[in-house]
Protein backbone atom coordinates (compact mmCIF):
# COMPACT_ATOMS: atom_id res chain seq x y z
CA UNK A 1 0.00 0.00 0.00
CA UNK A 2 2.82 2.43 0.91
CA UNK A 3 6.75 2.13 -0.44
CA UNK A 4 8.20 2.75 3.03
CA UNK A 5 11.73 1.87 1.52
CA UNK A 6 12.54 5.12 0.72
CA UNK A 7 11.83 6.44 4.30
CA UNK A 8 13.36 3.34 6.44
CA UNK A 9 16.23 3.24 3.81
CA UNK A 10 17.37 7.10 4.21
CA UNK A 11 20.48 7.70 6.58
CA UNK A 12 18.40 10.83 7.79
CA UNK A 13 15.97 8.49 9.37
CA UNK A 14 16.86 9.77 12.92
CA UNK A 15 17.29 13.24 12.54
CA UNK A 16 13.44 13.12 10.92
CA UNK A 17 12.21 10.90 13.48
CA UNK A 18 14.12 13.39 16.66
CA UNK A 19 13.02 16.56 14.42
CA UNK A 20 9.57 15.76 14.22
CA UNK A 21 9.36 14.92 18.04
CA UNK A 22 10.47 17.77 19.20
CA UNK A 23 8.41 19.94 16.70
CA UNK A 24 5.30 17.93 18.78
CA UNK A 25 7.05 18.38 21.86
CA UNK A 26 7.01 22.36 21.18
CA UNK A 27 3.55 22.25 19.73
CA UNK A 28 2.38 20.80 22.45
CA UNK A 29 3.95 23.31 24.84
CA UNK A 30 2.81 26.15 22.82
CA UNK A 31 -0.75 24.76 23.31
CA UNK A 32 0.00 24.76 26.73
CA UNK A 33 1.03 27.92 27.50
CA UNK A 34 -2.63 29.69 25.14
CA UNK A 35 -4.64 27.38 27.41
CA UNK A 36 -3.06 28.78 30.70
CA UNK A 37 -3.27 32.51 29.16
CA UNK A 38 -6.68 31.80 28.49
CA UNK A 39 -7.46 30.53 31.71
CA UNK A 40 -5.81 33.18 33.09
CA UNK A 41 -7.82 36.05 30.74
CA UNK A 42 -11.16 34.54 31.20
CA UNK A 43 -11.98 32.08 34.61
CA UNK A 44 -8.97 33.06 36.79
CA UNK A 45 -9.65 36.62 37.25
CA UNK A 46 -10.56 36.46 40.54
CA UNK A 47 -7.73 33.99 42.03
CA UNK A 48 -9.39 31.62 44.73
CA UNK A 49 -13.24 32.67 43.78
CA UNK A 50 -13.96 29.46 42.32
CA UNK A 51 -12.74 27.35 45.32
CA UNK A 52 -14.04 29.62 48.08
CA UNK A 53 -17.42 29.50 46.08
CA UNK A 54 -17.20 25.84 45.77
CA UNK A 55 -16.33 25.71 49.64
CA UNK A 56 -19.26 27.35 50.53
CA UNK A 57 -21.60 25.39 48.92
CA UNK A 58 -20.39 22.47 49.96
CA UNK A 59 -19.87 23.12 53.45
CA UNK A 60 -23.24 24.60 53.28
CA UNK A 61 -24.55 21.57 52.09
CA UNK A 62 -23.18 19.31 54.40
CA UNK A 63 -24.10 21.70 57.04
CA UNK A 64 -27.78 21.41 55.77
CA UNK A 65 -27.41 17.64 55.83
CA UNK A 66 -26.25 17.46 59.32
CA UNK A 67 -29.18 19.66 60.69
Amino acid sequence: MFDMHGIYDNPWLTAYALGIAALTAIACIAIDYIRRALFTISIDRNPGKWFNNLWKLSTKKHNHNNQ
